[in-house]
């Protein structure tokens, strides 16, 4: 009886390991695995992807813009835009950095990257009755070199409007849904079929040199998952940000972009399954402020070049009741970044951007945005 209560338990236990990583996320835990789990678990949360422009400006003019940018951006931007425009972004972005798993049956691995391909639609429609209709789509695929052989998708629609009140200030509302799956070889699957953001925004514009922006959001979804032997489960994710920004031409051809942001991160969970005494609150949550600033000079009437700085600061925590008793780290990292625009003619525009970031292994982001004005 003892051999069956103990056999029971490290069963229990290793049963609501696997359900913890099928819920929040492939946890990987080590000394410098922060690197990697952080970035990671925070891509199954509700943040939005940079176009290449904003990339080379280290994200520092989505509070303030006023182009294609707002329709993932700060909705109020959308307020100022006159003409329709439509955009086209491809992204590769790459995370890594260590793997280490603590459970009965797996033992330790090193050297871990997950890739995504990400494609992103923009879209701009100035409307009769005022104001302009902003309309969005992205997704990516990624696969992790991992031990699970954990690969995602993730599908984002989103609706968006903002309209002027008067010549110096606009505000804007959109509607984001989220379609979010993951697959993992030892945990199942996981899916968030039914995550909202919806993001407000204010932008102040006193004069043609100067621009204030101040965004918030607020969003949550049920996850799901299923796995061979604990069965179906569920949890709650939400998660809430706000982010203030200013840009000043410095002069007629110069500009100077900066911006602070916070977001909070929060994912409540029951693991359950009676048969193995498993019935465990996960609680796993963290907090994100990022320092932005950037610098766009216009070099001649076809040519613009971009630099951008961007300060992250990343604190996870990761409270279990099983295995892993509680887990809090951080991945704080600087990033740089830098591009290039190319009028190519007057209703057609090509940026690029690339962001290196100074956490894991050389991790990268290379971006290509293509905009079209008619």
């Amino acid at each position: 009886m003892l051999m069956k209560s103990m056999s029971t338990q490290w069963l229990g236990k290793g049963l609501l390991f696997l359900g913890v990583l099928c819920l929040g996320g492939t946890s990987v835990m080590a000394d410098e695995v922060e690197d990697f789990f952080i970035q990671h678990n925070q891509k199954r949360y509700f943040d939005f992807p940079l176009d290449a422009r904003s990339l080379a400006l280290g994200g520092s003019n989505i509070a303030t813009s006023n182009d294609l940018s707002s329709v993932f951006g700060n909705p109020a931007g959308l307020g100022w835009i006159d003409s329709c425009g439509l955009s086209a972004t491809y992204s590769r972005d790459e995370i890594s950095g260590d793997e280490f798993l603590q459970a009965p049956g797996f033992g330790n691995f090193s050297s871990v990257e997950e890739e995504f391909d990400v494609g992103t639609v923009r879209l701009a429609l100035p409307i009769r009755a005022g104001g302009t209709l902003g309309l969005g789509w992205y997704g990516w695929d990624s696969e992790v070199d991992d031990s699970h052989n954990t690969d995602s998708e993730r599908k984002v629609f989103q609706a968006g409007y903002g309209a002027r009140l008067n010549d110096c200030l606009s505000i804007g509302y959109s509607f984001s849904y989220f379609d979010d799956e993951m697959d993992t070889a030892c945990c199942g699957d996981y899916e968030m079929d039914d995550g909202y953001r919806h993001t407000f925004g204010l932008q102040m514009r006193p004069n043609s040199c100067m621009a204030v922006g101040l965004s918030g959001f607020f969003a949550s979804g049920d996850p799901d998952s299923r796995m061979a032997i604990l069965g179906p489960q569920s949890a709650d994710r939400d998660s809430w940000g706000l982010e203030l920004g200013y840009s000043w031409q410095v002069f007629e051809r110069t500009l100077f972009t900066t911006s602070v942001d916070y977001t909070d991160y929060e994912l409540d969970a029951n693991i359950v399954n009676q048969q193995v005494r498993v019935n465990q609150n996960v609680d796993e949550g963290g907090e994100s402020w990022g320092f932005h600033a950037g610098v766009e000079q216009r070099c001649c009437n076809w040519l613009v070049a971009r630099a951008g700085y961007h300060y992250r600061d990343n604190e996870y925590d990761f409270n279990d009741a099983g295995p892993m008793a509680s887990l809090s780290e951080s991945a704080d990292y600087h990033a740089v970044s830098t591009g290039l625009g190319f009028d190519i003619h007057k209703n057609l525009r090509l940026d690029y951007g690339v962001q290196y970031r100074f956490i894991g292994d050389d991790d990268i982001t290379n971006t290509v945005t293509a905009t079209f004005h008619f």
